[in-house]
């Protein structure tokens, strides 16, 4: 299963454009998670995409995204945040 859902980034990130943000990708993955776990013969894989200010802007360094070996470090900024959270 791909999840993709989840409210835009784009616009002014007010305080409630950010709480929409995050809680539409942690509260609808934890509801698909919840949902998948009673079905009989779930997907074996969920896959949820988004994520692409998580290491902020680093120029032309190279960034592993091999768990086991990274030592790339998310930046600090909303979006890694929300990754986090997520």
């Amino acid at each position: 299963m791909v999840n993709l859902s989840g409210e835009d980034i784009y616009g002014k990130w007010t305080k409630e454009k950010k709480r929409k943000i995050l809680d539409s990708r942690v509260q609808t993955t934890k509801l698909l998670c919840k949902t998948l776990a009673s079905i009989n013969r779930p997907p074996k894989v969920l896959v949820a995409a988004s994520a692409t200010g998580y290491y902020g802007d680093r120029g032309n360094e190279i960034l592993s995204e091999i768990i086991l070996q990274s030592t790339a470090r998310s930046s600090l900024d909303f979006l890694p945040h929300v990754c986090k959270q997520w």
